[in-house]
């Protein structure tokens, strides 16, 4: 391929009671979601999407792009701009 590789965001840099955005999450990590910025169209899609205050999510692939996310038995692609709305903690 083109020789591009992406490593694992270290989970020993986060605390369990630091908030961060769902953009530098560490991959594979159980997530708490703490809080989503944005305006009330912002928060409206995210709560269709199952994206509510304490639900527990897991990044699956975080290359660059849309970030992938499972949440309740479902994969949703989150983009970048989304995802630095979203809050999150070490579950």
């Amino acid at each position: 391929m083109l020789g591009i590789t992406f490593q694992q965001k270290p989970t020993h840099l986060f605390t369990a009671d630091q908030t961060f955005t769902l953009a530098d999450a560490p991959r594979n990590t159980a997530l708490k979601l703490i809080s989503i910025d944005g305006g009330r169209q912002v928060r409206h899609r995210l709560t269709e999407l199952g994206l509510v205050p304490g639900v527990t999510l897991k990044i699956v692939q975080d290359q660059g792009g849309p970030i992938l996310v499972a949440v309740h038995n479902t994969r949703l692609a989150i983009g970048r701009g989304m995802a630095q709305k979203i809050h999150v903690k070490l579950q």
